[in-house]
This record gives structure tokens, sequence and C-alpha cells, in this order.
């Protein structure tokens, strides 16, 4: 393609001395390929831009030269060279596919089951990716790091741009497998002390009744089913028991801490060019503790990527910093701290009551919260391992 585009000519030399005539040309270092001697007569063909070299070589050994055909894009080119039309229709044509290529003209979202698209928009909105928007002038970083803290059900995001398409990837978290094959018997047991609450049996049989305390491992539904002529069979046992149970959890805040922290954050943006960078404004080097994030947005001509793009780095600087607090504000973010908490762990279990009581230790501040809690208690677990 490169050959076509920058032109090729082929022509004949007649004369005498052909050998001395192309070792010259070597001399030159131009190019000479396809070379044929047809009838005493010696047919090649050269690059445009080697053509004169070849001339010059022809002049100093009496060949005399005949172009037989020129073809390729530059030839070309130079036969519509006053046909301006042409060439600002071209102009045009470009122009309109790099903006086509380099503005947001749709987004593209896979792989939200949980989250619906009109949530993902929103958030991308804050990060200033929308319709029209100049996509190299995108933090890319910035988007997928934005995503992935909004939304816990994400594992993983990736963002990318093609041609004027701002695709969103996204893979949600998975619950965790089961341990036992799903051909496999196996019986279900608690895997945590309890009282009953709930009993539903999909197959084999139930082991304990609506109020029942029971331990962790001790069985809840059988996977050998009885009919009635008291003959067993093995099954998968399923079903689903509910139980209430306590928990407690405890955190502590001195009133006097040092604590890491983000006293701010710094963007900067460096044109990348054969990855190459120049700065685009003041660099100034960054000192002590600080993270970085950095993503590059390259231009795009159609769906082919280009190799100059704008570069953006995020800086967040952290300080070590004593903090004191005073018990009400110890108290606060230690309530903040519980709330987390419960977001985290707690979010797939009713809570039944909840105490929660403040109490000083060590110059500090101690919460802690008695729960009353009601959840799912059933595990499978193999019938052989189980006995």
């Amino acid at each position: 393609m490169y050959d076509h585009i920058r032109g090729q000519i082929s022509f004949r030399a007649e004369g005498d001395g052909y050998e001395k005539f192309l070792n010259d040309i070597r001399d030159k270092n131009a190019v000479c390929f396809d070379i044929r001697n047809k009838n005493g007569v010696l047919h090649a063909k050269t690059y445009r831009n080697h053509y004169r070299a070849i001339e010059l070589s022809a002049a100093d050994n009496g060949i005399v030269l005949t172009v037989e055909k020129q073809f390729g894009a530059a030839f070309t080119a130079f036969k519509y060279r006053k046909r301006y039309g042409i060439f600002t229709g071209i102009i045009i044509a470009v122009a309109m596919l790099f903006v086509m290529s380099n503005y947001v003209i749709k987004i593209e979202i896979s792989g939200n089951h949980s989250v619906d698209d009109e949530r993902v928009n929103a958030v991308l909105e804050e990060c200033g990716v929308g319709y029209g928007k100049f996509i190299p002038d995108i933090n890319l970083e910035y988007v997928k790091r934005r995503l992935t803290l909004v939304f816990d059900e994400f594992s993983w995001v990736g963002v990318r741009s093609s041609g004027g398409r701002f695709i969103v990837e996204v893979t949600e978290s998975t619950q965790k497998p089961d341990m036992v094959p799903p051909n496999q018997v196996c019986n279900i047991v608690s895997d945590r002390d309890g009282q009953i609450t709930g009993i539903e049996v999909y197959s084999g049989e139930a082991a304990v009744r609506v109020g029942d305390g029971v331990a962790k491992g001790q069985l809840l539904i059988s996977g050998i089913d009885v009919n009635k002529n008291d003959l067993a069979r093995f099954v998968r046992a399923d079903g689903k028991i509910t139980a209430q149970y306590t928990d407690r959890v405890e955190f502590f805040l001195p009133l006097e801490a040092t604590e890491r922290m983000q006293t701010y954050e710094k963007t900067s943006k460096a044109i990348k060019i054969w990855g190459a960078s120049i700065p685009l404004g003041k660099s100034e080097a960054l000192q002590g503790d600080y993270e970085m994030d950095e993503s590059t947005a390259f231009f795009s001509l159609g769906n082919f990527t280009l190799p100059i793009g704008i570069t953006h780095r995020t800086y967040r600087i952290y300080e070590e910093k004593t903090v004191m607090y005073t018990p009400i504000s110890a108290k606060e973010k230690l309530g903040s701290q519980l709330s987390e908490y419960e977001e985290l762990f707690l979010s797939d279990k009713e809570i039944i009551d909840k105490k929660v009581t403040f109490s000083s230790r060590d110059n500090g501040i101690v919460l802690t919260a008695e729960y009353i809690l009601e959840s799912e208690i059933g595990v499978r677990q193999n019938i052989i391992d189980g006995n």
C-alpha cells in the first residue's frame, strides 16, 4: 500500500553497457526492481523519488531512458493538482471524519445486569462524559475509578473509545459458588448457632422445626429421603432455612491519632506523540506521599487509532496529620464506621434489633454494637464428608 501511495515508474533503457549502468544505480542507493532484458532492451521499475538518480546514471553511461508507465497515488494527485474542488472535498471529508471519530456520538454500556443504563449514564455525566464531548479530553482512569466506587455490584470496569463510540464494559460480582457439585447428593447443615425461624424444604427431609435452637454444623435438611414404604434414597437436599442469632462488633478510636489524610488533588495533561510526552502547562516535580492515576485517550480517524493523544494524570497528595477528637466527634466518626460495616457485611441480613453503647478506654472511645440478626443459615455438605 505504501508503494502505491508514493508512486512507481516503469521504464525502458536502451544503449550499451547495462552492467555499468546498473552498478552506478546501486552506488547512488537508488532502488530498481523487476529488471528484465527483452530483445536487448532493459525494462525495469523504480519509485518516483528514485527516478532522478536513475536519469543521472543513464546520462553518465550513454543510456536512453523512456518512461513507459507511471502509476500510484502521487501521480494521480499531481494529475488533478489544479482541481481544487476535489482537494477541498477531501479535506472536508477528512475533517468531518476526524470530528465524528473524536467526539462522543454514542455511549455503549455492556455487562451490567443489576444496574440499569440510566444510573451508569448519570455517573458518566458527572465525570464529563456525554454526547458531543471531546473524547481525548476525558480522563478515562477517573471515569473507571468513579464507576468502581459508586457501584459495589461491579467487580471490574473498563472504559475505552472506538471512533465516536464511548464504550463502558463491566463485570458484576458473582456469588460464592456452591462447593458441592450440582449432581452430588448432600445434606444442608447450619453455618452458625441460632434459633430457627423459617423452613422451606424443596427436596430431602427437614431435621429441625421452627423454634429449635441449632449449633454450627448441625443437620438441617437431610439428603436421605424416606418414602411411605420406609425405603430410603439419597437425594441432593435443597431448601431454605432461616434463623435468628446474635452478633457483636467493636470499634475503637483514640482521641489523639496520627492519620494519613488526602490533603488535595492535582491534575495535569500532556500531549503524547509516538510515546513521547509533552506537558501542557507548567510541570512540577512532586515529592512526599502521593498516588497517581494515568490514562491516555488517543485521537482516532474512523476506526484507526492515531499515535497522538492526551495523557491525563491525577495526583492525590497525602500527609500524616495528628488529629484531635472530642468525645462527641469521636462518637460521630465511630458511627460512620459502623454504618460502613453494616453496608459491607450485613446488607444481606435483616437486623431485628441493635444496641449501640459507647465507653472510654486507653484515652479513646469504644463503640460496641450488639445485634439480633436473621438470615439464611443453611450450607450444603457432602453426605459422605458429613457422615
